[in-house]
């Protein structure tokens, strides 16, 4: 019967050390597992909270009724326009173009100002074909002005499609804008809208009026708005060069506009899109357009359904408010040398900095990691052979997830015959399956982390994770200093909250407080992280054509691996997975 006992002990504590779900026996266990039951479910809260809080860069404003003050923006008063003018496509020249015209130019009259028609023939030079174009301008005079703010949305449509969405959706909000500024005080600044014409066919409209309208001479700062059907938030899709001026007081202007400036590391190319003639000009501009997936993009579909008012009153908002803080202030100097900026947890919280700080920053990041591993090997947190497995076998693990994400998602595509002529539209619901694919790579990835943290120790994976991610951002502080933010402000938190880390007593020696505060210092890391990273995982979601899968699931196993230690307390990890940090 003793013997019996003792075999039952034996074999007992035999299955707890090799199943790590194993239920705890001792009152020594179950405290440490209630502890780490609790901090695992606070983690799994604050990682869904931080989570949801960087998302609201992709809020939408709730729509404003018809009933709103003359003075406040309405979606409701612009959403009558929008019913006027996208009925039918209006591509230049059409009959139905000369109704959208004819209404410009009306609803402009009735609130009491001039509607002036430029019309001329003109041809763009990347294109070899000339239009008879006519461009539709109105001008609300300032009080003192310095030089001009133009806002510009072109008003024509490409042939097969309405274009609810583009481009007549920022007609609309033009003209409830225009409403909205006549009912409060003039401005310091004169204020200038412009419907420019034959934008799908060879910017024409916009060409022609940088080269031979008179008040070309005049502007200051321009503003484009282009859009596309659906539903997403505004973003700064680009800025003109030495935009340093203008990104300053674009995060002063609280205009609900994402602010990023990775996309300003596509200035090379051109988009098709008014911005690109006023960009070449030399002004100094901005390209406003929104986030969506662009499966009805140039399509009949692009129609008034697929129209979410919301995004309305986001376009019509920021015009105003665009218009009242640059209206307001000297627009005599408007140049300066580019910055790094990106919009975090809220449109309006934008950190910004001159480019000349991104190698500083990039030191500092490489000083921090190098200081990490010679604290982490000195006090036995680090193995040097269990550090370099871990980072050969960390990055063998995104590139192979790279690699079954773009399998995966050529099947998919294989599933849909329009991918093989949608050249600029998204799959319809490519979001959703590229997410879940994203999804379904990231989970192998994380149960490879985690069954990796067991062999190698949780701290050589994350201090792995910190080399990776300083390789990534040196390389794009050397390459392109616009894009340094995604990887240098993560790695220089996560880098800060282990190298304390390793300062704090584990095993036998670690005490609650010691769990807990090892815990908060990466819950306070993943802030950073989180705030950074996950919109862009959205962004590639949402626009499956502009990247691919391997983008997104790059970007989200990077995320994972930054937060490799805090993945391992949310699983159900037993006391000997938590002491190898």
């Amino acid at each position: 019967m003793s013997t019996s006992s003792t075999e039952r002990k034996r074999w007992s504590s035999l299955s707890l050390r090799r199943s790590p779900f194993s239920a705890p026996s001792t009152t020594a266990e179950r405290h440490l597992f209630t502890e780490s039951a609790a901090l695992a479910g606070l983690t799994a809260v604050i990682l869904v909270l931080l989570t949801w809080a960087s998302l609201r860069v992709t809020a939408m404003p709730d729509a404003v009724a018809a009933s709103a003050p003359d003075a406040q923006f309405s979606s409701a008063r612009a959403f009558e326009h929008l019913k006027a003018i996208a009925q039918a496509p209006s591509p230049t020249g059409s009959s139905a173009h000369a109704s959208v015209r004819e209404y410009l130019v009306s609803q402009i009259e009735q609130l009491g100002l001039a509607a002036e028609s430029h019309s001329t023939v003109t041809a763009h030079p990347a294109w070899s074909a000339a239009f008879r174009v006519e461009n539709i301008l109105t001008r609300l005079p300032g009080t003192d002005s310095t030089r001009a703010v133009l806002i510009v949305g072109h008003y024509d449509s490409v042939a097969g499609s309405p274009g609810a969405g583009d481009n007549h959706l920022s007609n609309a909000a033009m003209l409830e804008a225009i409403r909205t500024l006549r009912a409060r005080e003039p401005l310091r600044n004169d204020i200038i809208f412009l419907f420019a014409d034959a934008e799908e066919y060879g910017l024409a409209g916009a060409y022609a009026f940088v080269q031979e309208h008179p008040w070309a001479k005049e502007i200051g700062v321009v503003f484009n708005y282009d859009s596309s059907t659906g539903q997403g938030p505004l973003v700064l899709q680009h800025t003109a060069a030495e935009d340093g001026w203008l990104v300053r007081h674009l995060a002063a202007a609280d205009a609900g506009i994402y602010l990023k400036s990775q996309q300003n590391s596509e200035r090379s190319e051109r988009w098709g899109q008014d911005f690109d003639v006023f960009e070449e000009a030399g002004y100094t501009a901005a390209n406003i357009n929104n986030w969506t997936n662009t499966a009805f993009y140039h399509t009949r579909l692009d129609n008034l359904d697929h129209v979410d008012e919301r995004k309305l009153q986001a376009y019509g908002a920021s015009m105003v408010q665009l218009a009242g803080h640059f209206g307001g202030i000297d627009l005599s100097q408007t140049r300066d040398e580019d910055r790094v900026f990106f919009s975090v947890f809220d449109k309006n919280f934008v950190i910004h900095y001159s480019n000349a700080w991104t190698w500083p920053l990039a030191l500092v990041a490489a000083l921090g990691v190098a200081a990490v591993v010679i604290a982490g090997i000195r006090r036995r947190r680090l193995s040097a052979r269990a550090l370099a497995v871990s980072v050969a076998g960390l990055l063998a693990l995104l590139v192979l997830g790279a690699v079954v994400a773009e399998i995966g998602w050529g099947v998919i595509k294989g599933l849909h015959p329009e991918a093989d002529w949608q050249q600029e539209q998204d799959i319809y619901q490519g979001g959703l399956l590229l997410g879940g694919l994203t999804a379904l790579v990231a989970a192998g990835f994380i149960a490879s982390m985690s069954w990796g943290a067991r062999r190698l120790g949780i701290a050589n994976l994350q201090v792995a994770a910190l080399v990776l991610v300083l390789v990534l951002g040196l390389y794009a502080a050397a390459e392109d200093p616009l894009f340094s933010y995604l990887a240098l402000w993560p790695l220089i938190a996560v880098t800060l909250a282990t190298g304390v880390s390793f300062f704090i007593p584990t095993g036998a020696a670690a005490t609650t407080r010691h769990r807990w505060l090892r815990a908060g210092l990466f819950w306070l890391a993943a802030i950073p992280v989180i705030g950074v990273f996950m919109p862009l995982v959205v962004q590639v979601l949402v626009r499956t054509s502009d990247a691919g899968a391997a983008v997104a699931v790059l970007l989200g196993t990077l995320l994972a691996a930054l937060l490799v230690s805090l993945i391992e307390i949310v699983l159900p990890a037993r006391r000997w997975w938590l002491a190898g940090l």
